[in-house]
């Protein structure tokens, strides 16, 4: 069962049918269930405020495409359709990581600045993990929000109001994870649950940090806001950061149990970090950790129990670089990409980098027909 405040989801496996429906039946003698029949069920198609489609591939991807026509209707002629969230120009990122709090003269106005961040705060928790540091970032200057901050709030509006269509796709034949070679051991026996940690250093005294959750090829958990520690080093910074995904892995493997989909082993966190790995996988305290071992003892704890295994990738590949500051143009695209589910990035990219997301998106489905899909035991709320 799915239950947000009064919507309700539901799903059971075929043989069970008769049961659910006389349960169904029983519950509707109490509140009303909007259903088309005392017989009929139909696939789960809007949930909490957003649209699922179900494909034939065995696939399912979740938009809110519905929404994003709210915020053109609201925001009128003051948008314009955005391939990015802000201008991937070098000049316009640096712009973007410089700003600061405006004074009391030259403040914007309040309100509307609110309005506009709770705009884009609810695709960035449900279907756009690519805006999470954005979010995160513009929420500083809540109190004294400058004019250029709201500039940059209505560019991501016009971001989000042209790739609605995009959505984060869950499902299909297992594959490798980026910056991998091979699955590592019980990956498919853990539904493909893993996490990339990163995070920023030397730019500010506390900088930004994220990480992502990924199960069944789709982005579910993540993360990319301010540490709230103070680093003396990078590895210090990432470990802060992967203490907050360690964090995040347990919750997704007691969830995993919840509704008995047990993992096996223990979840792959990827990190491109070498002195981070070495450091929470040795035994005792060194000179360089004992006095940050409160955010190192974590992940000890987490590798000791089986929890969770750290495993060293390249930067190139590492996909939560994307929660820690604002990113050039194709590296966006391609890590956005992953974000939401699709797995033809790399050669899309090679092939064609300054292609449209539209026409990369294209490409992804057509590759993506060629391939053999199963989900397995992976059908979750499929009825309602």
């Amino acid at each position: 069962m799915a239950v947000f405040v009064d919507d309700v989801a539901a799903g059971f496996k075929p043989e069970v049918k008769t049961e659910y429906l006389a349960m169904r039946a029983e519950y509707s003698k109490i509140i009303n269930v909007d259903c088309r029949g005392p017989e009929k069920i139909v696939p789960l198609e809007a949930f909490i405020g957003t649209e699922i489609e179900w494909h034939a591939d065995r696939t399912v991807t979740i938009t809110q495409q519905a929404y994003a026509r709210k915020l053109a209707a609201k925001f009128g002629s003051k948008l314009q359709s955005q391939s990015s969230p802000i201008p991937t120009s070098k000049a316009a990122r640096e712009r973007f990581e410089a700003m600061e709090p405006a004074s009391e003269e030259t403040r914007f106005d309040v309100s509307l600045y609110l309005s506009a961040m709770g705009d884009i705060g609810w695709p960035t928790i449900m279907t756009f993990p690519q805006l999470a540091y954005y979010h995160s970032f513009l929420g500083q200057f809540m109190m004294s929000p400058p004019q250029e901050a709201y500039d940059f709030l209505l560019h991501i509006i016009g971001y989000i109001v042209g790739n609605a269509s995009v959505g984060i796709t869950f499902g299909g034949a297992l594959r490798v994870p980026m910056g991998l070679d091979v699955m590592p051991p019980n990956f498919a026996q853990s539904y493909g649950t893993y996490a990339y940690t990163d995070s920023s250093w030397n730019k500010k005294p506390r900088p930004y940090g994220g990480h992502v959750v990924f199960r069944c090829h789709g982005a579910w958990m993540w993360s990319g806001k301010c540490l709230k520690v103070v680093a003396d080093s990078s590895m210090e910074a990432e470990t802060a950061q992967g203490s907050r995904a360690t964090k995040d892995l347990i919750w997704a493997r007691q969830m995993s149990t919840h509704v008995q989909r047990f993992m096996m082993g223990p979840a792959y966190l990827l990190c491109d970090n070498k002195a981070m790995t070495e450091a929470v996988n040795k035994d005792g305290a060194s000179q360089r950790t004992r006095y940050f071992e409160r955010a190192t003892v974590l992940i000890k704890y987490a590798i000791m129990r089986n929890l969770v295994a750290t495993t060293l990738i390249s930067t190139e590949h590492m996909v939560a670089d994307i929660f820690t500051k604002p990113l050039e143009r194709d590296t966006f695209r391609r890590l956005s990409s992953v974000l939401n589910g699709y797995r033809s990035y790399a050669q899309l990219l090679v092939d064609a980098p300054t292609a449209s997301i539209a026409t990369m998106l294209q490409k992804t489905s057509d590759y993506a027909n060629q391939v053999y899909h199963s989900l397995a035991d992976h059908d979750l709320a499929r009825y309602v």
